[in-house]
């Protein structure tokens, strides 16, 4: 599918008199859902934020192999993230408008830490979605319960994905891959690590969208009806 079909987000901001990036009409409702593995750290490998008012989701995912050496593989992603996350409010502050390539920019320059991650951030501007992507992480985008358009993601080899990392045999943010995809109203985005892309095909993944969403919906009409009885 050609990046300027429409793919998009339906939700309502939890605050809706901060239009970050011009977005009047249309606002992100974001949520997220991690298991990490038994076997690494605690913490896991993989991070991710949400900042729904300034209307930004992003994902890290550490790759494999810095634990053999006593490391936390996690600490790399995880410190990216924060990072991001100090840039992300320090554009609203400064400007109202959040810029995910300078996001992605600051946070690679601001984490001194021994590892390395892919990243995917996404954010929405007015009717369109403007996302940066380095490595194997990445989002679908899904209307009617059917995957309209997925990210094509960065690799040198097999399992041998682009990484952002301190050090000559790392990439920087100088490589990312940058995307601009127009949006409508009530599409599904999921953003995930490779641990989803690599182990649930699309059939399956549109299954559990479309089931999820009708449970939102039979939650939304259960609680409409407790709201009448309660007003009874």
């Amino acid at each position: 599918m050609d990046i300027d079909q429409d793919i998009s987000f339906c939700g309502e901001s939890t605050n809706i008199s901060s239009f970050i990036n011009g977005n009047f009409k249309m606002k992100i409702a974001g949520g997220s859902f991690y298991i990490p593995k038994s076997n690494k750290v605690p913490l896991g490998e993989d991070a991710h934020f949400i900042c729904i008012e300034e209307e930004i989701i992003g994902v890290a995912d550490v790759v494999d192999g810095w634990a053999k050496k006593g490391i936390d593989s996690g600490e790399y992603s995880r410190q990216l993230v924060r990072n991001a996350e100090l840039s992300i409010h320090k554009q609203k502050d400064q400007k109202n408008k959040i810029q995910p390539l300078e996001v992605l920019n600051e946070a690679y320059f601001n984490t001194k830490c021994q590892g390395s991650s892919t990243t995917c951030i996404l954010t929405l501007m007015c009717n369109n979605v403007h996302a940066v992507n380095l490595g194997d992480s990445g989002f679908v985008g899904i209307r009617h319960g059917v995957i309209v358009y997925k990210l094509e993601i960065q690799q040198k080899g097999f399992d041998y994905p682009f990484q952002l990392g301190n050090g000559v045999k790392f990439d920087d943010s100088s490589v990312v891959q940058e995307i601009k995809v127009t949006v409508r109203t009530c599409d599904v985005i999921v953003m995930s690590t490779d641990g989803l892309f690599d182990n649930v095909h699309n059939i399956e993944l549109e299954k559990l969208v479309r089931d999820g969403l009708m449970d939102l919906r039979e939650l939304e009409i259960f609680w409409r009806n407790c709201s009448y009885g309660l007003e009874e």
